[in-house]
């Protein structure tokens, strides 16, 4: 099994996957996303080979005409599914190779609009059931082994930071970058504990780039790495940076006046989260973090 995250943003859809698959019995180290053409996400949770299999039914159907593209998607989980059939409708395992044949996909699509601009949309496939368009303020979907613990860590965010009175925000109105930093933290501790799902971590964007949907390196999502440093350290500093100039400080500090720091600090401490030295690092940084935003 695998852990796959895609997050329709203002300006784009952001992709997190670890990168252990199954391939037969046994694990192996491979990338689980990839692009169709240059518009379009790919992201797959299950047995390897069948996840190639889904992916080259919607391949054939997406190209061939994207005007309807939901029921494009329906025609190539149609024709998956009946492909299954006819491999192993002798097969006296019959209903357990049908079973291990389910899987997962997350797409993400760009559609070029009248001004040249683009729309984007999120589609979830669950073979052997339709496909679901992830539409509405809360755009964001995860599949796989750990798609249940990062859709806890969604829930839990989206009911005690994004839904607070002095926020007003959902996931499509913050920036792919923000999104991508925001979003990293949080697979990278459901890797802790998702014993299917292993490092290294990748992340995908579909923007209104040239390029299209792409690989971002760690270094692009957390850029601008000026000194040797704590990796958690730098990293935080980044998504504080970013989180001041998505929010604005004064909600910035509304926050941290509604969950009192000092809690927060304990509990990240007892849970071996950080130590308090890196804390008192990161809290000493967060001071000039106000005129880094501007």
């Amino acid at each position: 099994m695998t852990t796959v995250v895609g997050i329709r943003g203002k300006n784009g859809i952001v992709f997190l996957s670890d990168s252990q698959a199954t391939v037969g019995e046994t694990k192996e180290s491979v990338s689980k996303l990839s692009t169709i053409g240059k518009d379009i996400i790919f992201g797959g949770a299950g047995y390897s080979n069948f996840i190639d299999d889904l992916k080259r039914f919607v391949t054939s159907e997406v190209e061939r005409d994207e005007s309807l593209f939901i029921d494009r998607l329906n025609l190539a989980i149609r024709n998956y599914r009946n492909f299954v059939d006819d491999m192993y409708k002798e097969s006296p395992l019959y209903e357990a190779l049908f079973q291990k044949a389910q899987v997962s996909a997350l797409i993400g699509r760009r559609i070029r609009t009248e001004k040249s601009l683009f729309d984007f949309e999120l589609y979830e496939i669950n073979t052997p059931w339709t496909a679901q368009q992830i539409a509405g303020k809360s755009c964001r979907s995860a599949i796989g082994s750990g798609g249940q613990f990062v859709r806890l860590l969604f829930q839990s965010s989206e009911e005690y930071f994004l839904n607070l009175s002095q926020v007003h925000k959902n996931w499509s109105e913050f920036d792919v970058k923000f999104i991508s930093q925001l979003c990293y933290f949080m697979v990278e501790r459901v890797l802790r504990f998702d014993v299917n799902s292993s490092p290294p971590m990748e992340t995908w964007v579909l923007d209104d780039g040239e390029k299209g949907g792409r690989f971002v390196p760690e270094s692009e999502v957390f850029p601008n790495r000026m000194r040797e440093d704590n990796t958690f350290r730098y990293r935080s500093e980044m998504l504080l940076v970013s989180a001041v100039k998505e929010l604005g400080m004064p909600t910035i500090k509304a926050l941290l006046g509604r969950y009192k720091p000092s809690e927060l600090f304990e509990r990240l401490i007892r849970e071996g989260i950080v130590t308090k030295e890196q804390l008192v690092e990161l809290m000493t940084d967060l001071l000039g973090l106000e005129n880094q935003a501007r």
